[in-house]
């Protein structure tokens, strides 16, 4: 991933991350999503997206722009896309 790639830029300060984030309605097999494993979902995930996007990306000085995030709103996805509203303007 990214912590672990090395990149050298003519111009680092034009670093732009842009992730694209789903809730489980389009992936619920990743493991953060389970709520037997993590109760506390999803409240467990914004560790996985400052691990996933932000920790890197500050770490390379660069900027995070979300380039896509949402999903059906509703039961599980609802819970996400709320949180991850929350955690955005965190």
């Amino acid at each position: 991933g990214l912590s672990h790639t090395h990149l050298t830029l003519s111009n680092p300060a034009r670093l732009v991350y842009s992730p694209h984030a789903y809730g489980p309605g389009t992936n619920s097999k990743m493991h953060y999503f389970n709520r037997s494993a993590y109760p506390e979902y999803p409240d467990n995930m914004p560790a996985v997206w400052e691990a996933h996007f932000l920790r890197p990306a500050r770490a390379a000085g660069g900027t995070v722009v979300v380039g896509e995030w949402g999903g059906v709103y509703e039961g599980a996805d609802e819970l996400w896309q709320d949180r991850f509203k929350a955690f955005l303007l965190e």
